[in-house]
């Protein structure tokens, strides 16, 4: 196991790509991430808001009250 750290400089508002591989003998590991500053932003549609959320079902724990708590 390997920790690693590195510095990514990034403009106030953008968007870095970030990948990494590691080779051991005949076997790689390969990631990539995506890190986004965004400007500030404020959010003005409130009750008249439409958010969207992939998988939901799956994310109803521990209950469908605690998830519709953390979204507001």
């Amino acid at each position: 196991v390997q920790d690693f750290t590195f510095t990514v400089t990034s403009p106030a508002s953008g968007m870095a790509f970030t990948e990494t591989s590691v080779t051991s003998g005949g076997d790689e590991a390969f990631a990539r991430t995506n890190l986004t500053v965004l400007p500030s932003y404020d959010y003005r549609a409130g009750d008249a808001s439409m958010f969207g959320l992939a998988n939901y079902p799956w994310l109803l724990q521990p209950n469908a009250d605690a998830v519709l708590g953390l979204l507001q």
